[in-house]
Parts: C-alpha cells; sequence; structure tokens
C-alpha cells in the first residue's frame, strides 16, 4: 500500500499566491488592467494639453459685398473684408485696375500669436487668413495653377483677374456657390517666411485688351492686339482674360493658331508695346512657336517623308 504525500510547502504558496491575483483581478477588473498577459485593450488615450484652434468661419458673398471695403478695377465692383487685426486699402492705377493692401496690425499674425514656422516635414504649411475677397452678385471665383485667380460672370464671361497675393500668402476659394476668395498668410514652405508685419498685395483688373483690330501684315491678315500691363504680367488669369475678352470682341479670331500666337506673344514679347496674330498662320509645335518669334510660316511646318512602297 502506497502512501499519498501532500503538495510541499513550496506548491501550496504558488497556489495561494495565483488565487490571490486571480481575486485581485476580478475585483480589480479592466480598469486595473491586470490580467496576466492581456493586451488585448489598448490603454486610453490622454487628453493633450493644449487643443487646435477652431477653424476660421468663412463670410458668405453676401455679408463680404455688405459690409466689405469697396474696391473698383476697370469698372467692375468686388468687395473686401479684412481680419480683424488687419487693415485694408485699395489703390488705383492709371490704366483703372486696382491693388489690394493688407496689413495686420500691431506686428502680430492675423487672428492667431506669432509662431515658429512650419518644418519642412509638415504635410501643409500654417494658413492665417487675412481677408476675404468677391466679386459682383452671381459671380463664382477660381484659383488657378500659378496662385493667381479669375472672377467669372454667372454666364462663365471674364470679369476681374488677380495676381497671386504676395509675398507668403494664397488664395482658397470658399462658399457655396464658390463665389468667395480667401487670402491666407502661409509660412513655411516652398513660399518662404514673411515678416509679420509686412504688407500682402494682390493686383486686381478687369481688362486685359485695351485695343485690338484688324489689318494687314506680311501680306496678309493680322490682328493687332494692345495689351493691358496687367496682362503683360504673363499669370495665367492674365492669359485667360486675354483670350476671353479678344474672342468676345473678335470671334472670327477664335482659332487653335491664332490662340497659340497670342500666349507665344504673352510669354515672349511682354515688352512690345502692341502684338500682331495671323490666322493665316500654320498650327506649329511650341518650340517652333518659340525659335519663329510667335510667326511661323508654312516652310517651318514639318512634313513627314512619303510611305516607301513595299518591297
Amino acid at each position: 500500500m502506497s502512501s499519498h504525500r501532500g503538495p510541499s510547502t513550496d506548491g501550496r504558496r504558488r497556489v495561494r499566491a495565483g488565487r490571490a491575483f486571480a481575486l485581485v483581478c476580478v475585483l480589480v477588473g479592466v480598469a486595473s488592467a491586470c490580467t496576466a498577459g492581456d493586451t488585448s485593450r489598448p490603454a486610453a488615450a490622454r487628453p493633450t494639453a493644449s487643443t487646435a484652434a477652431p477653424a476660421p468661419t468663412d463670410p458668405s458673398a453676401a455679408d463680404v459685398r455688405t459690409r466689405g471695403l469697396a474696391v473698383t478695377a476697370n469698372g467692375v465692383s468686388a468687395a473686401a473684408v479684412p481680419d480683424a487685426s488687419v487693415t485694408a486699402d485699395a489703390s488705383a492705377d492709371p490704366d483703372g485696375s486696382a491693388h489690394l493692401h493688407l496689413v495686420v496690425r500691431g506686428g502680430g499674425e492675423s487672428g492667431a500669436p506669432t509662431s515658429t514656422p512650419a518644418s519642412p516635414a509638415a504635410s501643409a504649411p500654417p494658413a492665417v487668413p487675412l481677408a476675404w475677397l468677391t466679386g459682383p452678385a452671381g459671380s463664382t471665383a477660381a484659383v488657378l495653377e500659378d496662385g493667381s485667380a479669375v472672377v467669372s460672370a454667372s454666364d462663365g464671361s471674364f470679369l476681374l483677374g488677380l495676381s497671386a497675393p504676395t509675398p507668403s500668402a494664397r488664395f482658397t476659394v470658399v462658399g457655396t456657390p464658390a463665389a468667395v476668395l480667401r487670402i491666407d498668410r502661409v509660412t513655411g514652405s516652398g513660399l518662404g517666411v514673411t515678416a509679420p508685419d509686412g504688407p500682402v498685395t494682390t493686383w486686381l483688373s478687369g481688362t486685359a485688351v485695351l485695343a485690338a483690330s484688324w489689318g494687314e501684315a506680311e501680306g496678309g491678315r493680322s490682328l493687332e492686339i494692345t495689351p493691358s500691363e496687367w496682362a503683360r504680367s504673363g499669370t495665367l488669369a492674365a492669359q485667360q482674360a486675354l483670350w476671353s475678352q479678344l474672342v468676345a470682341q473678335h470671334p472670327d479670331a477664335n482659332s487653335p493658331t491664332m490662340h497659340e500666337q497670342l500666349l507665344c506673344h504673352v510669354l515672349g514679347a511682354a515688352g512690345k508695346s502692341t502684338w500682331h496674330i495671323e490666322p493665316w498662320r500654320p498650327q506649329v509645335d511650341a518650340l517652333t512657336m518659340l525659335r519663329t518669334r510667335c510667326n511661323p510660316t508654312a516652310a517651318d511646318v514639318v512634313t513627314p517623308p512619303a510611305p516607301t512602297a513595299a518591297g
């Protein structure tokens, strides 16, 4: 007959310790997260010491027109509402265009304390609203790839063109419909860093073509164009305005070769007093257009070789 020996003293201690541990876990529960090896529940996030600033409230186009500073460019009315900490004024140019100037009062950033510029690794540079601008009732706005902007009438026709706000600022379209251009100061990134109290300016114009008339040049029909100073800036807004106003005045100028010649003059002959474009000139590639100084002829058209007969 064999004798049965109970658990050793060490064993009994281990059992009692395990039972005690389990009992504590049951009593404390999830709050103590004491279950051995349990990693299924992530720790609750702790609140941060600071919260993000609320997004700015954008005024409606009607509100901007009601209480904004009047800005008139070549007879086209616009309005601008500056941020509470920004001073705005508009100056008229001799040709009827206008400049809008925005200055932050007190040397600090508008709407927020001055802060360190964002690091290059940031996905988007911080933006601080300076002002909101809109055109006449029923108009819409669009920002183009180079940062310039266009305000269009309800039928899509050109009303106003605006140069990109400088320095270190950008347009953002807000509102429904897209009728308001918000001007944001931007620090860091490719736009560089601007002095907190430096003025931000945009140039507005409602006229790109001062005059355009048909005549004869080099033995063919030719359209002579006198562009405005704003149009000579060469922005995408200026290019769009030039073509829109030109074909509105002279619908028979609406052809691909005339459009290409016009863009060539914008980019390569901005300083000439007048530009001449001809409907009889051929369509060519961009390099040929520039090489011929915007005046290609039939001799500049590359003719592919005639196919040879199969052997």
